[in-house]
């Protein structure tokens, strides 16, 4: 038997020691409070506020996208 405080604040799921998900459960703080997360429920919550921040910023892109060019010569097959 779990209690509420053993629960995935979002889905329900046992994230209790016992449980399979123990491993991948995440403690966040949720108007001023901790709470248990399973896994997907806090990867769901991550995209979700990726989504809302609009992603990467143009900044970002380029970064990313210099790094890669800079590591293409030495990609196999590359000439």
């Amino acid at each position: 038997m779990t209690t509420a405080d053993e629960q995935c604040a979002r889905c329900g799921e046992d994230v209790s020691m016992r449980s399979p998900l123990f491993e991948e459960r995440h403690t966040v703080v949720r108007r001023g409070k901790n709470v248990l997360l399973c896994g997907s429920c806090f990867a769901e919550q991550r995209e979700s506020r990726d989504r809302r921040r609009g992603g990467i910023t143009e900044e970002q892109r380029q970064r990313l996208e210099n790094a890669a060019l800079t590591f293409e010569p030495f990609l196999p097959g590359a000439h």
